[in-house]
């Protein structure tokens, strides 16, 4: 499972938020409604910063490190566009 993987799903589905927390499984948001697929497994911490990691800059990662919290957005290479916000 990668985040590719996992935002391509969240548009299959038609989804509108994707939610990764430590100690919860993936979850997605569909209607309003939180869910979570059926096989899923919380997520350790470090499973999350792995997702995560991989579509921040080194600058962002450094923000991220100091200030706790960043917003910004990701265009995926099948040109989809999304917000994010990561915080510990």
């Amino acid at each position: 499972m990668n985040i590719h993987e996992l935002l391509n799903h969240l548009i299959e589905i038609e989804g509108s938020d994707l939610h990764l927390l430590a100690d919860c499984p993936v979850t997605y948001r569909l209607h309003r409604a939180l869910f979570s697929p059926p096989d899923s497994q919380d997520l350790t911490g470090e499973q999350v910063s792995q997702l995560i990691t991989p579509i921040l800059t080194k600058e962002q990662i450094e923000y991220l490190d100091i200030n706790r919290e960043l917003d910004f957005s990701f265009q995926s290479h099948d040109r989809n566009r999304f917000r994010v916000n990561v915080y510990y």
